[in-house]
């Protein structure tokens, strides 16, 4: 039986500034799964640890100015 490998997770900085928690842990949940991401808030920049690269709309949903 094949073993599915999961691809090592890339690393994409956020500028926080305008970037609402809930609404980034909400999509992070949704489009990975409970577990699969890290995040970390640091020197006003979310850092996360994702499957892959989230995209330019969803990193906007995420927005305070939304």
């Amino acid at each position: 039986m094949p073993v599915h490998q999961r691809s090592p997770p890339v690393q994409q900085i956020i500028e926080g500034r305008y970037v609402e928690r809930e609404k980034l842990m909400a999509l992070l949940k949704e489009a990975f799964g409970e577990g699969r991401f890290v995040v970390r808030l640091q020197l006003n920049r979310w850092i996360l640890s994702v499957p892959k690269l989230l995209t330019e709309e969803q990193i906007d949903s995420c927005c305070s100015l939304q």
